[in-house]
């Protein structure tokens, strides 16, 4: 069966995202820094899946593979490929205008 995608006239409002995609070559880290953590990101590298909203990440799926972490001001995640061999992409769906960084 296929979807329809039809807009509703009575909703107001902007839906932008922005997606971005790096790689991640095997036992290396990448750190996602945002300029405020009122914000909302989807991290998916590899068969790991965080999502990012308020200072908060959430889990979707977890894998050995790929690990995220929070840092204690809630602004950087980090995200790990603890693999010996295997090189993933690391990739971002933005759902607000916001500022970050990838270091």
């Amino acid at each position: 069966m296929l979807g329809k995608l039809s807009t509703c006239s009575h909703l107001n409002g902007k839906l932008e995202a922005k997606i971005y995609s790096i790689p991640i070559k095997a036992k290396e880290s990448k750190t996602i820094t945002v300029e405020l953590y009122a914000c909302a990101m989807l991290l998916v590298a590899g068969a790991t899946m965080y999502y990012f909203c308020n200072g908060y990440l959430i889990p979707i799926n977890v894998s050995d593979s790929v690990t995220m972490g929070l840092s204690s001001d809630y602004r950087s995640i980090t995200v790990s490929n603890t693999t010996e061999a295997s090189n993933y992409f690391l990739s971002i769906v933005a759902f607000s205008d916001i500022s970050y960084t990838i270091s």
